[in-house]
């Protein structure tokens, strides 16, 4: 026999979270439709609820909330309390009992009963022996109570949560990864002005010094003997004449 969960019962509503759609709970057989008293949820009452349920039992953060609502969105302070009292009005929550705020921590979700489909090993072998025509396959419903465990062992393994939280780390270890490349950069440059000094530096220790210079007659002149050849070098123009 398998089991797979697919409606939660919130307060006086089934919810049917694959269609967005809350139920009067309980029905009778075929009020299940929007016209029987059923009402759809946006798609951010039907995010909010999605993520408080990754997140059951636990409360999550309001950070958290808006990350899964609204994304990179940015948002107004009142954005978050007004999609919680408008969902909570959806399900007739008035005492805020089934969106429950823990003050300083963030916002939970009372789930009390789920509904689950069962489809027996009986029904699949006479789906797969009957004709097209007649292969159907029987579904029958029922609400229980269930410990808190056991919803959370039918949940995906990968809630909101785990992929705000993986998001996160990505986006540091990012950061990370540009700072060090940065740096990295930073230090290659003023390695090579280090160089280019140096070189220039040892140029200046080990050049050869001109063999004779001698003052002329004429103010601002110097007489510069490079060799054999005689060069005249004027101050004032900072030029070497040499014949």
């Amino acid at each position: 026999m398998m089991q797979k969960a697919t409606t939660f019962i919130l307060g006086h509503y089934r919810w049917d979270k694959s269609t967005h759609c809350l139920f009067p709970h309980p029905t009778t057989e075929g009020e299940n439709s929007l016209t029987a008293g059923g009402k759809r949820l946006t798609n951010k009452q039907q995010a909010l609820l999605c993520c408080l349920l990754d997140a059951y039992p636990e409360p999550l953060a309001n950070t958290d909330i808006i990350k899964a609502v609204w994304g990179g969105d940015h948002i107004s302070a009142e954005s978050l309390p007004q999609l919680i009292n408008r969902t909570r009005h959806m399900l007739s929550d008035e005492n805020k009992d089934i969106i429950i705020n823990h003050p300083g921590k963030g916002y939970s979700l009372d789930i009390t009963h789920h509904e689950v489909s069962i489809v027996t090993e009986e029904a699949h072998y006479n789906a797969a022996s009957a004709t097209p025509a007649d292969r159907k396959v029987k579904t029958v419903s029922q609400s229980e109570t269930i410990p808190s465990a056991v919803i959370e062992s039918m949940m995906p393994h990968e809630t909101q949560v785990d992929k705000i939280k993986a998001h996160k780390v990505q986006r540091i270890k990012v950061a990370v990864l540009f700072g060090l490349t940065v740096a990295t950069l930073w230090n290659s440059w003023h390695l090579y002005q280090a160089h280019q000094t140096k070189a220039q530096y040892e140029a200046i220790l080990f050049n050869k010094p001109f063999d004779a210079i001698e003052k002329t007659a004429i103010t601002d002149q110097w007489r510069v003997t490079i060799g054999d050849m005689v060069c005249i070098y004027k101050k004032a123009d900072q030029t070497l004449d040499c014949p």
